[in-house]
């Protein structure tokens, strides 16, 4: 972003900035990323300030390509990133697409889920600390089996660069420039696995292994030392110094120069907040929300919106339900090209502390493609809730690292009869008491139409325990063993638990057949526990629908960290779930008659005289159901008849 030029600068807009200390900042940001490539650069400068080269390319001649050889291009990417010894920089990266490549290019890394499992580990580990690693030229130091070529125009190449490597000589008649790539630069479709590889071989003799289960999850055969690896930056837990010590000296002894962070302030763009007496962490990514907004020259809203998405109240008293008629496509290319780019933009952030943008994120994903004036409308709203809260933060507290998952499902809420599957997934204490800022959330269309809702909760269990296996994974391998019991997952829906716990039966679609037999066969072998619980208290529910703007407000402290607001127990959210409730917005719609006069009041008479537990008090409440012409069949499905007898008492009917 330039505040001079009012928007988004490319690295051929820098080089020719009005700007004379602007175009001097990035032409030599320019020609030390050259340098860094090539042989070097600075012969004129002071000897401090000249760049070592890689030696992963060079200039030739075009008649020196080879025959049959596809010619690439070149692409620049300018960023400030102040953690750097250098905050100016500019990427030069080759055009990948459009290069034939047939060999291994699928390059593991480290997913966000395992990076934040990892931070959890830290604080819930006594003694042990976080640093940040962060490799210098780690794919330039890699050898490419055969050289890749690409052409570079000389209006992209600084003055410094052209005269010290002559480069006139090897322009052609369009003013390109040639060179041959003989090291694993970005954008090459085989330079992450190749230096990933690289890599295992050169640590492999300091006792340094990956895991093989989970991507990039280091360990070592004798030290008490785990990392993530993401791309050529290392996220380093460990308990003693000087085995956190042995990482980086053996590295620069042997091949890589390592800059260490012993504050382990920030990784992979993420802004950490260690308290290591206090056993928290808060993460946060400072200004990203800002710049981006920039990025895309959205202006600040004249009033505040809380809510990400437009909410549109329901009307209650209806007897049918019309599905909303979808508008025609009025997006041009361009148009759809935008949204996409936002969301891109916003997904990494939500996905990282701000969860409460995802559902909005999903819709507009959705939409994009089909784009019209509700689109539109949309995307504005959302930036414009971006623009509101654009600071979000979430913590993790030390913890007894048991994966708790609360697990939704929204029934026909999505275009073309399609359902919404959510969840929650944190890491808690063995009695559920603690609550923690979430290392993953599920937000996700179901693909398959759902028959019913409690089909639709089938699916979102499928969904959720699907997501958890890796996470399992993860934690065992960084010393968490998984509860004898299985992992919790609570669902609101008793129809669903009881069809995987086998308490209730049930016919079954095709697709419903296999989610139940594939999520019961593992509740059998006890790696889920699957229990049902109200659904007023089920975290997943605020990424399932929409959600007037008041009920954002009222809920933002347990999905986001606020101090001095956000609990720190299950109860805490339980008191602000249950505290109030949201406005309902209501149309004047004649009141519809219960046909079952008395039938709540008649419940809770009978539910005091069951808490006795008696036989006699039981059957009472079953005659009254059964008068009320509930199907006996139907109260036998459930687990306890105080939990329909509850569920009953805050419904209007049946």
């Amino acid at each position: 972003w330039d505040d001079e030029a009012g928007r988004m600068l490319e690295f051929r807009h820098l080089l020719n900035h009005k700007n004379p200390e602007t175009k001097k900042t990035w032409d030599r940001a320019g020609a030390n990323e050259y340098g860094r490539l090539m042989q070097g650069i600075g012969k004129n400068r002071k000897p401090e300030e000249r760049i070592t080269g890689m030696n992963s390319m060079k200039f030739i001649h075009k008649q020196n390509v080879p025959k049959g050889k596809i010619v690439t291009y070149a692409r620049f990417v300018a960023d400030i990133r102040p953690q750097k010894d250098e905050p100016n920089r500019m990427r030069l990266t080759a055009g990948g697409d459009r290069l034939p490549y047939d060999g291994k290019k699928s390059t593991e890394t480290a997913g966000l889920e395992t990076t934040k499992i990892l931070f959890n580990s830290v604080v819930s580990t006594p003694g042990a600390r976080f640093a940040c690693y962060d490799i210098s030229n780690m794919y330039l130091n890699t050898t490419l089996p055969s050289p890749e070529y690409m052409k570079i125009h000389q209006s992209l190449i600084p003055q410094e660069v052209m005269d010290e490597y002559d480069v006139e000589q090897f322009l052609d008649e369009n003013g390109y420039a040639y060179v041959e790539i003989t090291g694993a630069i970005y954008g090459l479709a085989q330079s992450g696995y190749l230096a990933n590889q690289d890599l295992i071989k050169n640590l492999a003799p300091y006792g340094y292994y990956p895991s093989k289960c989970t991507p990039r999850l280091w360990h070592h055969k004798t030290r008490s030392i785990k990392f993530s690896l993401v791309t050529d930056d290392f996220g380093v837990k460990y308990e003693k110094k000087e085995d956190a010590q042995h990482l980086p000296l053996d590295l620069i002894a042997a091949k890589y120069p390592v800059k260490a962070d012993w504050t382990g302030s920030k990784y992979i763009g993420i802004d950490l907040d260690w308290n290591y007496k206090a056993e928290e962490v808060k993460l946060s990514m400072k200004g990203y929300v800002q710049k981006a907004l920039k990025e895309f020259l959205h202006q600040h809203p004249s009033k505040p919106v809380n809510g990400p998405t437009p909410y549109t109240a329901p009307v209650y008293g209806k007897s049918v339900q019309y599905a909303p008629t979808e508008e025609p496509k009025t997006f041009t290319d361009k148009q759809i090209r935008h949204v996409q780019e936002v969301c891109g933009k916003f997904l990494y952030p939500a996905r990282t502390v701000d969860n409460t943008m995802l559902h909005a994120l999903n819709e507009l994903c959705i939409a994009a493609t089909k784009g019209n004036n509700a689109t539109v409308k949309a995307l504005d709203h959302f930036m414009n809730y971006c623009a509101t809260h654009p600071d979000a933060e979430i913590i993790y507290r030390r913890s007894d690292m048991i994966l708790q998952i609360d697990s939704d499902a929204a029934y026909l809420v999505a275009p073309k009869a399609r359902s919404r599957a959510a969840g929650f997934f944190y890491l808690g204490n063995t009695d559920g008491s603690l609550f923690n800022g979430p290392i993953f959330i599920l937000t996700k269309i179901i693909q398959a139409v759902m028959s019913s809702a409690a089909e639709a909760e089938c699916g979102g269990l499928y969904l959720n325990a699907h997501e958890s296996i890796p996470m399992t994974t993860t934690l065992i391998q960084l010393g968490h063993p998984h509860p004898k019991d299985g992992t919790p997952i609570r669902t609101d829906n008793s129809t669903a638990a009881g069809i995987m716990n086998k308490t209730v039966k049930q016919k079954k679609s095709k697709s419903m057949d296999m989610r139940f037999w594939w999520l019961v066969d593992r509740v059998e072998q006890g790696q889920f526990r699957i229990f049902w619980a109200p659904g007023k208290l089920n975290l997943a529910d605020y990424h399932t629908k929409k959600h007037p703007a008041s009920h954002h407000t009222k809920v933002r402290p347990i999905y986001l960290y606020i101090e001095g607001k956000s609990p720190s127990l299950s109860q805490g959210c339980d008191k602000i779930l249950t505290s109030g409730s949201t406005t309902r917005q209501r149309t004047d719609t004649p009141k519809r008659t219960d046909r079952r006069p008395g039938l709540i009041q008649d419940l809770h008479a009978k539910l005091r005289e069951a808490t006795s537990h008696t036989s006699n008090s039981q059957t009472s409440v079953f005659k009254t159901l059964h008068r009320r012409h509930v199907s006996y069949t139907h109260l036998r499905a459930h687990e306890t008849v105080l939990e329909l007898v509850w569920r009953l008492s805050l419904e209007t009917s049946i």
